[in-house]
C-alpha cells in the first residue's frame, strides 16, 4: 500500500480487548469510509517506521492526507465523522477535557491486556495488578454523582429511579 486513499484505523491485532472493539465498531467505521488494519501488518510497520515497543503503545489513524494521529487524537478525528458521536467531539474540545481523555486513554492502553479478562501483563505492585480500585469506581461514583445532582431532577421519582 503506497497511497492512502481512505482513513485507516491501525490497532493491535494481537490484543483481545482491541479485537473486541474492532469487531464492535467495524461496520460503523467501514460505512464511513474507514479501513482497519493491524499494527503488525508489514506495510504498517514500514509506513510508521517505529520501534517495536512504541509501535504497539497506542492505536493510530492514518488519514487521507497522510497524517498519523495517535491515541485520543485518533478518537476525536473519528468522532467528527460519526454524527451521533458529535457530542463527544464537542466535549473533547472543552479546555482541559482532552488532557483528561488522554490520561484515561493511556491507562486503558497500558492495561488493555488485563481489561480483556486474560491478563498477560506482569503484576505491578504500584497499581495493584492492573484493575484494583477501578472495579469499585462505578459503585463509588454513580451514587455520589446522583446524590450531588439530586436538586436538578424535576421529579423526585426520577431521582429515586436513578439512585436505584
Amino acid at each position: 500500500m503506497t497511497e492512502n486513499k481512505v482513513n485507516t484505523l491501525l490497532f493491535d491485532g494481537e490484543c483481545p480487548f482491541c479485537l473486541s472493539l474492532v469487531s464492535r465498531w467495524r461496520d460503523t467505521l467501514e460505512r464511513r469510509g474507514f479501513e482497519l488494519a493491524p499494527l503488525q501488518t508489514d506495510w504498517v510497520r514500514s509506513r510508521l517506521n517505529l520501534p517495536e515497543k512504541e509501535l504497539l503503545n497506542e492505536m493510530r489513524l492514518l488519514t487521507v492526507d497522510d497524517t498519523v494521529l495517535g491515541a485520543m487524537d485518533a478518537y476525536v478525528f473519528i468522532w467528527r465523522k460519526i454524527w451521533w458521536c458529535l457530542p463527544l467531539w464537542l466535549i473533547a474540545h472543552v479546555p482541559g477535557v482532552r488532557f483528561l481523555m488522554n490520561r484515561a486513554y493511556r491507562w486503558v492502553a497500558r492495561n488493555r491486556m488485563c481489561l480483556s479478562g486474560a491478563c498477560t501483563l506482569p503484576h505491578n505492585s504500584r497499581t495493584g495488578g492492573g484493575l484494583g480500585i477501578v472495579r469499585w469506581l462505578p459503585l463509588l461514583l454513580l451514587p455520589g454523582t446522583t446524590i450531588a445532582l439530586r436538586n436538578h431532577f424535576t421529579e423526585k421519582w426520577i431521582f429515586m429511579w436513578v439512585l436505584a
